[in-house]
């Protein structure tokens, strides 16, 4: 499977998540429901981009979610939504 079907396929798992009230599950959540094992190096790499230390380390939350944002529509093409899923479940990382 091609990187950019993986993320196709990924996509719609990380818009699933809704459990906000755990927001610390999301890593997990994914990881659980996405069989195949390319998408899982896929999406560890997502993930190692959005809780990046860089992304966080000066400003506010907002600041590092910008980043995080940016990087991760960058670097794998996901579109905003996704993207700022992520992001927010990275977010909750830093608080």
């Amino acid at each position: 499977m091609s990187e950019e079907a993986s993320i196709r396929n990924l996509s719609e798992t990380i818009l699933s998540f809704n459990n906000w009230n755990r927001p610390q599950d999301f890593e997990a959540y994914v990881l659980e429901r996405t069989t195949d094992i390319k998408e899982k190096e896929v999406f560890k790499k997502i993930w190692a981009t959005a809780i990046d230390f860089d992304n966080w380390n000066t400003g506010s939350l907002n600041d590092g979610s910008d980043k995080a944002i940016a990087l991760i529509e960058q670097r794998y093409q996901l579109d905003e939504k996704v993207s700022k899923q992520i992001a927010n479940a990275a977010a909750f990382q830093w608080k």
